[in-house]
């Protein structure tokens, strides 16, 4: 049965996005965000897209130092690979997409709340924007939908977490209730509505993103 995107929206009307601080004015910039692998292309810097990131990278876009986060909990002998999968195919199809957590206005679901536990220590900026307002600018590049957190994935009870090419499914293909989704992710780039929120944190305080400054950009004034 095919995902209800209505139904969806309303299940989850919030979507987040974690990024480091000093990327906001490039965010800013387009009201665009880019996958990995498009950061890596409009940089023109040399990169391995087969494999796993240990650790951030930094590229220069347009004059701009752009940060692109680690892969560090993206272990293979976690994985229950498909048939002619490998990690390096795994790593390549993650860095193709761009991805959100769903929630409401409170926060994220659970895995979304972990992922940006794991980085508080950096203080990075959270995006926030309305679901259906995120579908709506970008008809033309559907959502896929996850039912894991796909960079991390866990063994259990033995068994490795399922990835292949199935991994991220547009509406029609995802077979689980709107519930079960734990990821929506977007091929290549995402344009951002222009009521996009940005924050220091999950609990705010909300602003919009054409208006919010980071401590980074208020020393460089």
């Amino acid at each position: 049965m095919a995902l209800d995107l209505n139904h969806f929206i309303r299940l989850r009307p919030y979507l987040y996005h974690l990024t480091a601080r000093n990327n906001v004015a490039y965010i800013r910039q387009d009201m665009m965000l880019k996958s990995a692998n498009t950061l890596f292309s409009d940089s023109g810097e040399a990169t391995n897209d087969r494999e796993v990131r240990r650790g951030p990278r930094w590229v220069t876009i347009g004059g701009r130092k752009v940060h692109i986060r680690d892969q560090d909990p993206l272990h293979g002998g976690r994985i229950a690979f498909s048939a002619g999968w490998t990690l390096q195919d795994l790593v390549k199809h993650l860095d193709n997409h761009v991805f959100f957590w769903p929630g409401w206005s409170r926060g994220p679901v659970s895995s979304g709340m972990n992922h940006f536990e794991r980085y508080r220590s950096e203080r990075p900026v959270v995006l926030r924007v309305a679901t259906g307002e995120l579908f709506e600018a970008n008809r033309r590049g559907e959502p896929l939908f996850c039912k894991y957190n796909s960079g991390a994935p866990r063994c259990s009870m033995g068994n490795g977490s399922p990835r292949g090419p199935t991994v991220f499914l547009n509406a029609a293909q995802f077979d689980a209730s709107p519930s079960s989704v734990v990821e929506v992710t977007f091929r290549s780039a995402v344009i951002l509505p222009p009521s996009v929120q940005a924050a220091g944190s999950l609990n705010g305080p909300w602003e919009p993103l054409k208006s919010f400054t980071s401590e980074d950009e208020q020393r460089t004034r």
